[in-house]
């Protein structure tokens, strides 16, 4: 897990808006008082019980209300317990494919597995794995063995010219590696965009490349696939732009017009598939046409495209409602 939360905030600090916003605050507080001004802020915000009822995140767009004056969390010294553990990792003989720093396999069961449980598989990059860590909490209540297949920076989809030899090939372990497990379902991350896109050029939201080579391999064995749709995604830093500029700037909070497309780009694709369903949670990033920073005092991003597991967690009865109105949608879980 290390390293991937390190090639994840290794990649973040690489990024133009990130060292933008670090210039910003150092301009506007000086450099010696940057730390004073964060650690003041978080010893104000850690007086405040983390219930629910202070934070209710994505509860608020249901009808909990949300109390005022409060900082959103997590604390800035809080987002490395943010990173997801989706289960314990993969023996060698569960998986036989690369366990590098960027190529991850996972398996959750409960502590009174029977070995009788349907298998679900994940497969995918980062933000498969955000999610994962929401089908792993879903698992023991539902009787449910997670197995997550995941490759940073690698988005799962059939070969493609578009990714890296060593991404195709990992998607391709992977893809065997589910079909020889025969799972009752599998879920993938069904839309991607250019993380590099300007803000303001309108969307570049598509379905993933090649992404009926990935999974119509495994709907043609039975298999119920559930397509996610994708996160939005920035050019600078999220968790930062509130540090700086405040929750209600409207950097912050851009239009949804200018980040995902009016429909969802996986609506037609699923419908040309019976095995195939999908899943749209953009509501809960985007309410009312805006993509949100903090949504019920809590924070909604770690960095330029990645959910905080806190504000996830505030997400997981519309998670669970959807997923399995998503399974029947496909035609329920096989087996």
């Amino acid at each position: 897990m290390a390293g991937a939360q390190g090639h994840a905030r290794r990649g973040g600090l690489r990024t133009t808006g990130r060292r933008f916003l670090a210039v910003g605050l150092v301009t506007v507080l000086g450099l010696g008082s940057v730390t004073a001004w964060i650690q003041v802020r978080e010893n104000r915000q850690g007086a405040v019980e983390a219930t629910a009822e202070n934070f209710p995140g994505a509860a608020s767009l249901f009808g909990a209300p949300v109390p005022g004056g409060l900082r959103p969390i997590p604390a800035a010294g809080e987002k490395d317990a943010e990173w997801t553990f989706p289960g314990r990792g993969c023996t060698a003989d569960e998986w036989s494919g690369p366990i590098t720093d960027r190529a991850e396999c996972f398996i959750h069961e409960s502590d009174n597995a029977t070995g009788d449980e349907p298998t679900i598989v994940v497969l995918g990059d980062s933000h498969a794995r955000q999610f994962a860590g929401q089908v792993t909490a879903l698992a023991d209540d539902r009787g449910w063995r997670v197995i997550t297949y995941i490759m940073m920076g690698c988005r799962y989809s059939g070969p493609t010219e578009k990714r890296e030899a060593e991404c195709n090939e990992f998607n391709a372990n992977a893809l065997q590696a589910t079909l020889d497990e025969n799972p009752q379902g599998v879920i993938v991350v069904g839309t991607e965009s250019d993380p590099n896109a300007v803000v303001g050029t309108g969307p570049t939201e598509q379905v993933t490349t090649a992404l009926d080579t990935g999974i119509d391999p495994l709907a043609e064995q039975g298999t119920p696939v559930v397509a996610l749709r994708d996160n939005p995604r920035f050019n600078y830093d999220m968790f930062e732009c509130v540090e700086v500029f405040g929750e209600d700037h409207p950097r912050c909070n851009p239009p949804r017009s200018v980040l995902l497309e009016e429909e969802n780009p996986l609506r037609e694709f699923a419908a040309n598939r019976p095995n195939v369903a999908s899943m749209d949670l953009s509501d809960l990033y985007c309410p009312e046409g805006e993509c949100r920073s903090v949504i019920g005092n809590v924070m909604v991003y770690l960095d330029r495209n990645h959910i905080t597991q806190t504000y996830s967690n505030t997400m997981r009865p519309q998670i669970e409602n959807r997923l399995v109105n998503a399974w029947e949608s496909a035609g329920g879980l096989s087996g």
